[in-house]
């Protein structure tokens, strides 16, 4: 395995459970664009459009999942950071005959926005007292004095089944 990472545009977005039921994953294709500069053009030159298979895997947390998803949607700009595997897989082609071919994709140990395509992002603070529901007052109740709310507290920890980081 290698390690990669990429950035571009999300395409399909997937979701399902493993085999043994024990787990939940997102799969997801990514567009990465290439281009390159040309002195004697003094022009950018697009070289053309690759897609990479990605697949999260997120062991027992539906919140995880739910929360993931919000953000992994088509046309959406990611950073994906992961390990490259490759599976032969064998298939039966339309006249019967088995064909083998190689099914390759990004294990996606870290993913992020990036921001050339988003319009805006809004976080709702945590509410440490659930009878406070005034909004400003939430927000001044979940900081401490003199320091800024981390957004990504909560989505911060490790998937117990690949060491994930989200």
């Amino acid at each position: 395995m290698a390690n990669v990472q990429l950035r571009g545009n999300i395409g399909n977005v997937e979701t399902g459970v493993s085999k043994n039921g024990e787990s939940h994953y997102i799969s997801f294709s990514v567009a990465e664009q290439f281009s390159y500069f040309d002195q004697s053009q003094n022009d950018w030159i697009e070289k053309g459009t690759q897609w990479h298979n990605c697949i999260i895997w997120v062991k027992d947390n539906e919140k995880k999942m739910a929360r993931l998803m919000k953000f992994i949607v088509k046309g959406a700009g990611v950073m994906v950071i992961g390990r490259t595997s490759i599976n032969p897989t064998e298939k039966e082609d339309s006249q019967g005959n088995k064909v083998q071919y190689l099914n390759a994709y990004i294990n996606v140990d870290d993913i992020a926005l990036t921001t050339e395509r988003l319009e805006q992002v809004t976080y709702k603070p945590k509410a440490t007292n659930p009878a406070v529901t005034d909004p400003a007052a939430q927000q001044q109740a979940a900081q401490p004095a003199g320091k800024e709310q981390n957004p990504f507290d909560d989505a911060q920890g490790t998937d117990g089944n690949s060491g994930q980081n989200f």
